[in-house]
């Protein structure tokens, strides 16, 4: 019966509590009467009182432990005997009250502390070419939890770029496989490993390798210009074909294609470049239809060839960026279009002297 009227004070409390709170930030809506006297103080005293008195009164109905261990005041009664002359003698004593053996509390295991990484970072790059794709795996002595940016990069640029994530575990990553459904071309790739800052990293290898991997150390080891954290890379060179030298030969002959290309789509595109230069007195002639008519004519013939000229650009691999950004500005450049025609004819010549620094 105490135990339930201990609870209910409990309660009450508890909403006395929420109403002093509630009363001292609107007290009109707490209490009644004159408006004029519903005010803080008022309100404080009235629950506030109250909520004092109930917990006096918990204080007094509230059930204590009277009771003691069962058996630690058990005390047997002495054993009389007569002895031969009737004199009365104990044979048994009184004993002692028995104290429970404490009960024994688990004490927590404590966290061990990460171990700081002082030594010097390794990194062994291994690649496994199956079915024309490639995998990418290795050991190191990074914690576990590591993220690493993996990749796979023909050495002719563009003909084939892959990228994934892998998780350090047990001191070895693995990712891939790497290539097109119809299985990577015969040559020669390079594999790179990258462990980006540690602001990218969870907290757990942070607290191993530096906030800002200043407890890494090696050849491997790099700092970010702009961030000022660290990073890791490692490349290694792997082929894929029949063996090594046979790759390294078809490597070489497609990037000779590809420099022939190249030379080609530049030399074109130079070509237009003049003459969508060369159209701009016909362009000019608005009152002169027969020379109108001999725009639009020029424009026809050339616009397909543009049309061609980029569609083989951008088929080039990113080393040849500029040459695509030309094309791009020489489909407007061979137009009838006064002013546009000129500005992009002038943005396609700026393009083509990057592409011929790229190109050597």
């Amino acid at each position: 019966m105490r135990d339930a009227f201990a609870t209910t004070l409990l309660v009450a409390l508890f909403f006395y509590c929420f109403a002093v709170l509630v009363s001292l930030i609107v007290p009109k809506k707490m209490l009644w009467g004159d408006p004029q006297t519903r005010t803080r103080l008022r309100a404080l005293k009235f629950y506030g009182g109250t909520w004092l008195g109930l917990f006096i009164l918990l204080l007094i109905v509230i059930p204590k432990d009277t009771q003691t261990p069962k058996g630690s005041n058990d005390v047997k009664p002495a054993q009389v005997s007569v002895q031969a002359e009737g004199a009365p003698s104990v044979s048994g004593q009184e004993k002692t009250p028995s104290t429970p053996e404490p009960i024994p509390v688990a004490t927590p295991e404590p966290t061990p502390e990460p171990i700081p990484f002082t030594k010097e970072v390794l990194l062994e790059i291994e690649t496994k070419v199956e079915g024309k794709k490639a995998t990418v795996f290795g050991r190191t002595n990074l914690p576990d939890g590591v993220d690493l940016s993996v990749s796979v990069d023909d050495k002719t640029p563009g003909i084939f770029i892959g990228q994934s994530h892998a998780t350090v575990r047990n001191g070895q990553f693995s990712a891939g496989p790497f290539g097109p459904d119809a299985g990577l071309p015969d040559g020669i790739y390079i594999a790179e490993i990258v462990m980006p800052v540690p602001s990218v990293q969870s907290d757990a290898v942070r607290e191993i390798i530096g906030q800002k991997g200043e407890k890494l150390a090696g050849k491997l080891v790099s700092k970010d210009s702009i961030l000022g954290e660290i990073y890791l890379e490692k490349q290694v060179e792997f082929f894929v074909g029949l063996d090594r030298e046979s790759a390294k030969i078809i490597q070489a002959e497609r990037n000779a294609e590809l420099k022939k290309e190249a030379s080609y789509i530049y030399s074109e595109l130079n070509r237009l470049v003049r003459e969508g230069r060369a159209m701009d007195r016909l362009r000019r002639s608005e009152d002169n239809l027969e020379l109108l008519r001999q725009c639009g004519n020029k424009m026809r013939e050339l616009k397909p060839v543009a049309e061609e000229i980029r569609t083989r650009a951008e088929a080039l691999p990113r080393k040849y960026f500029s040459l695509g950004v030309a094309s791009i500005n020489i489909t407007l450049c061979v137009t009838c279009s006064r002013g546009l025609a000129m500005d992009n004819c002038q943005m396609a010549a700026e393009a083509l002297s990057e592409a011929k620094k790229e190109m050597r």
